[in-house]
């Protein structure tokens, strides 16, 4: 039996906010969890859902300071099982 769904948690640059997230060309649900302190980083915390298969890239628009949208990606790698570990990582 495999996952239903699996949650990733990723960080923005301080300022810097989602506007957008994608996996395998399907826009996402997304959440803003918490913004962390200046004093640790500044950064927002989010996460998303992924629906089933865990292998590839999620596609994120972030909107920069200036105001200009930038795309980014974050790539995505699990394996099976519930031992299995779980990596995001900013391309």
């Amino acid at each position: 039996m495999g996952f239903a769904e699996s949650y990733i948690v990723f960080a923005s640059q301080p300022g810097v906010t989602v506007t957008s997230v994608k996996y395998r060309g399907q826009e996402l649900s997304w959440r803003l969890v918490r913004k962390l302190s200046p004093e640790r980083t500044g950064r927002d915390v989010y996460y998303v859902a992924l629906p089933d298969a865990h292998r590839g890239w999620i596609d994120v628009t972030l909107k920069q300071t200036d105001g200009q949208l930038k795309p980014d990606r974050l790539r995505v790698t699990m394996g099976g099982g519930s031992q299995a570990p779980a990596a995001a990582s900013a391309h």
